[in-house]
């Protein structure tokens, strides 16, 4: 969740960006780097100083307003099927973790292929037997009514203040110690304006 450490010729190297696709990018990384001549050191210099675009699978921990300690993931740069797919497989396969609750906001510019992608994240989440899921976002009524009845679901129209302050009330009410937040939708959704509401986010140390 934190990152990956994978060892190099011996040397061991901590990848700090979380996600299993993310270690897969950096082993292609270091194939090319090692096919250019490029020394160990300085190829585990560069892996372990590399940082997240900020917004996009950045892992916090969290102190939310309820005073539980929980890990929220911050995914709100962009959003298509493919980046929310592997998001919500990655929270779901977190291990030595609690509950893991889905807060899902449209996904963006996918024309005539928007309504049948947010349906498959709805169902992705039910196969998944994902805790809790907050749906915002007119698109995301079609994951919403494949997950409906099938586990526990919410959803929230729009993007409105009044819609974040409700979803930070049940999170805050509903999460524990070592819970897992995901956050992630399009740019536009604004889910970033839903953090501060949630509690104080530091980066672990």
């Amino acid at each position: 969740m934190f990152g990956t450490k994978f060892s190099l010729d011996g040397v061991e190297i901590n990848l700090p960006l979380c996600g299993d696709y993310n270690y897969q990018n950096a082993l292609g990384v270091v194939a090319c780097a090692k096919f250019c001549g490029i020394s160990v050191e300085k190829i585990k210099s560069g892996i372990e100083n590399v940082s997240a675009v900020g917004g996009r699978m950045e892992a916090l921990e969290i102190v939310l307003k309820s005073g539980k300690n929980a890990v929220l993931i911050k995914d709100c740069y962009n959003a298509n099927l493919d980046s929310m797919t592997k998001s919500v497989e990655f929270t779901a396969g977190i291990s030595d973790s609690g509950k893991k609750i889905f807060v899902l906001a449209d996904m963006k510019e996918l024309g005539a292929k928007s309504e049948e992608s947010h349906r498959i994240i709805g169902k992705k989440l039910t196969e998944l037997n994902a805790d809790y899921a907050f749906f915002v976002g007119p698109e995301m009524k079609y994951a919403f009514s494949e997950a409906d009845g099938k586990i526990k679901v919410f959803w929230y129209e729009n993007n409105s203040s009044e819609s974040f302050s409700a979803i930070a009330e049940k999170i805050n009410e509903i999460a524990e110690d070592k819970d897992v937040i995901l956050i992630k939708g399009s740019h536009s959704m604004e889910l970033e304006k839903l953090i501060p509401l949630l509690g104080s986010c530091r980066e672990r140390k």
